[in-house]
């Protein structure tokens, strides 16, 4: 079994079919509450990622012979600091990659998002412009593949560190307001 931490919040877990075997499943659709709770001991002994199950957001993929499982745990808030939001703009380039990322982040409780298309000179791309906690890394590593990332800077035309809202506006076109991804992930699911 292999383990990375993504994030102070996020960890990955790749296990082979012989793994599974000793955890007690044999298919990635059918893993045991005890199975993840041995994984996230094994994660906090190695790693010192401290969660319990039923703190933290789980999702698993199939990966070669064996799975991948996504462990998110929720910021700590003890502190009395709310946790701050920012949008993210990811861009596909086609739409069965944005749909398959829909189903992703919508395992991963983003909910707040807007789909765009923008017709350029080699086809559309879509443009997925969802909010998420300023510390959650929920681009990376995951398990579909991005056209581009980019922070959405507002309205300012002239920012350099990513996606301008103004420009979004101008040369795309909105195709799905509210809701985004529960809405392709519900298409996508049928």
């Amino acid at each position: 079994m292999k383990l990375e931490l993504i994030s102070e919040y996020k960890l990955r877990a790749e296990l082979s079919y012989e793994d599974m075997e000793c955890l007690g499943f044999y298919s990635y659709d059918k893993v045991s509450d005890d199975a993840l709770e041995t994984i996230i001991g094994i994660a906090d002994e190695r790693l010192g990622f401290h969660c319990t199950l039923n703190a933290c957001k789980t999702s698993v993929y199939p990966f070669g012979d064996g799975c991948e499982i996504y462990i998110t745990r929720s910021a700590d808030k003890r502190h009395g600091s709310e946790s701050k939001t920012r949008k993210t703009v990811l861009s596909f380039s086609d739409m069965k990659l944005l749909a398959d990322a829909c189903v992703f982040l919508s395992d991963q409780n983003i909910i707040g998002s807007e789909c765009r298309a923008e017709k350029t000179k080699n086809g559309t791309v879509y443009h997925l412009i969802v909010e998420h906690e300023c510390d959650s890394s929920f681009v990376d590593g995951e398990p579909y593949r991005l056209f581009a990332v980019s922070e959405l800077c507002g309205n300012d035309p002239f920012c350099k560190r990513g996606a301008s809202l103004l420009y979004l506006n101008e040369h795309s076109s909105p195709l799905i307001s509210k809701n985004a991804v529960e809405t392709i992930a519900k298409m996508k699911k049928g």
